[in-house]
């Protein structure tokens, strides 16, 4: 099974994805899982905001907090969309570049599928907060388990703190998988494949930077 294969068995992954155009299975999966991350969360970040408005005077508006769970529901979909193509588009641009032979449409098919690894952090997470029990959740930073170099360095800017928290296990493992697609699909020799997905990890690094201040993304 391919979302399975993603992630034990990414030979015969690739193998599938040379013979089928099916991204929007692992979209699907990943958005879905991204949902319910979202519905664990939700409580807690609405207790945060309660307690802002209270530190400020102002009355909670259960209102507002109702209608800013169906936005951000919406909003997952829409984002998560854009960043798939955004980051397909990158990675197979530049693969390009490197003279492989493969379509828009593979490189797609292959980012989706890989992301599946990355879906597996936030079944983590969903568990580390059940784990530390949502009411003992005092700071977002708590919100997730710390897998990268963020288990060294807890920077307060807002863009450092997303960048070093994106240089984790399962960010390493997606661009991995890249660099191995690329090579089995497009025809890339190994060194040209590692090339491509450092090169594509830095440029969506650099985007994750920059939209770090105005909610950043979820893809790459």
């Amino acid at each position: 099974m391919p979302l399975i294969d993603a992630i034990v068995n990414p030979g015969r992954l690739f193998k599938h994805i040379k013979e089928k155009d099916d991204w929007w299975i692992p979209f699907l999966v990943v958005v879905v899982i991204a949902i319910i991350a979202s519905l664990v969360n939700f409580p807690i970040f609405a207790r945060f905001m309660s307690e802002r408005m209270q530190e400020f005077g102002k009355t909670v508006d259960r209102e507002l907090i109702s209608r800013l769970r169906w936005i951000n529901l919406i909003s997952i979909f829409i984002a998560s969309f854009f960043f798939l193509m955004l980051t397909s588009f990158v990675f197979w641009a530049i693969s390009l570049g490197f003279k492989a032979r493969w379509s828009f449409m593979k490189s797609l098919d292959l980012v989706a599928y890989a992301s599946l690894v990355q879906s597996i952090q936030a079944i983590l997470n969903i568990i580390w907060i059940y784990i530390r029990g949502p009411s003992n959740i005092m700071s977002f930073r708590d919100m997730s388990l710390k897998t990268g170099l963020d288990l060294f360095f807890n920077p307060t800017n807002r863009r450092l703190l997303s960048i070093v928290s994106h240089v984790n296990v399962f960010t390493i493992w997606f661009y991995t998988l890249l660099a191995f697609g690329v090579a089995e699909i497009a025809g890339l020799d190994r060194k040209k494949s590692a090339i491509v997905s450092v090169i594509t990890f830095i440029v969506m690094l650099g985007i994750r930077y920059l939209l770090a201040a105005r909610g950043g993304g979820r893809w790459g």
